[in-house]
């Protein structure tokens, strides 16, 4: 084994194996990094939070930077900063460095990396190299299910779809499930498929969901089916009442939907199917024992 030593490397010779272990020198020739910001379909003014780290490899590179603190340059490897709409920092990193930068997660906020939905880059960087972060506004759809009326059935599974021009292939939801129709717990999560244009699922009473980070200023058109026996009504705060088992709507932030299905002791069908055909055999009855009764009657005065 041959191996060498100076102030920043060792270096070590073995058969073909060849190991550095150390530190990078500072006269190393340096590259930049520059990352650019971009916001979509919104007025946030405050900036993003980022945190940069050098990496050797997969260990922090803690030698890497000067004294103070990590927003005001690296430190031990590591530097914090905030970049808003149309803002770009550039960073002076060592050649051949790992860098990992990631964005503190903001809600209602989707993060994509040149194009690839993530809020994070970690990369080799060899020349001079400028990624951009994109953040997009988007809004959450709550719909609420009540069954009201003596005849609602609170068991029944409502099923309902949303349709419109959707940007992503599956959306994240969170369901939840109340004994009051006050207090929620939640119950399920995970992704729907957009199947066709169309996103389904159902509801019981007191049953509600949270369809995530859907786009903004598209309209959805929200159906319900399986309803026919019921008179549907949809809420919305600041809206009109709508009676119609088609709600439609244009997300400009986040919107809650209830939907109510109510059943009353005797929905109209009802009665002409049931009361009618009473009545009509009640009558016939009645026509019967009056006959009846007269024939009675008239063999009792012979």
């Amino acid at each position: 084994m041959i191996e060498a030593v100076n102030e920043n490397f060792v270096l070590s010779v073995e058969s073909t194996t060849v190991l550095f272990t150390g530190t990078f020198p500072t006269n190393r020739k340096e590259v930049k990094f520059t990352m650019n910001k971009e916001v979509v379909d919104s007025n946030e003014a405050t900036g993003f939070s980022f945190t940069a780290t050098i990496k050797n490899g997969a260990s922090v590179l803690t030698t890497y930077g000067v004294e103070g603190t990590p927003e005001n340059g690296f430190v031990k490897g590591v530097q914090i900063f905030t970049l808003a709409d149309g803002g770009r920092l550039t960073l002076t990193i060592p050649y051949g460095v790992t860098i990992e930068v990631v964005e503190t997660p903001v809600d209602n906020f989707v993060t994509t990396v040149d194009g690839l939905k993530t809020n994070s880059y970690t990369g080799e960087v060899k020349a001079d190299t400028q990624v951009s972060f994109v953040n997009t506004k988007v809004a959450d759809l709550t719909i609420t299910k009540e069954v009201t009326g003596l005849f609602g059935d609170r068991t029944k599974a409502f099923t309902f779809t949303i349709t419109g021009a959707f940007t992503e292939t599956s959306y994240g939801f969170t369901r939840y499930t109340s004994t009051d129709g006050t207090n929620w717990m939640e119950s399920e999560s995970g992704t729907y498929n957009v199947i066709d244009g169309n996103v389904r699922f159902t509801l019981k009473h007191n049953e509600r969901i949270v369809i995530k980070d859907l786009p903004l200023n598209v309209k959805l058109t929200v159906s319900e089916t399986n309803n026919s026996e019921y008179t549907t009504t949809w809420k919305m705060s600041g809206a009109s009442d709508l009676t119609s088992s088609i709600y439609q709507v244009i997300l400009t932030a986040d919107v809650e939907l209830t939907v109510e299905n109510n059943l009353p002791a005797l929905a109209p069908t009802n009665v002409r199917t049931v009361i009618v055909p009473f009545a009509v055999m009640l009558g016939f009855g009645i026509a019967i024992a009056m006959i009846f009764w007269v024939g009675k009657r008239r063999r009792e005065h012979v």
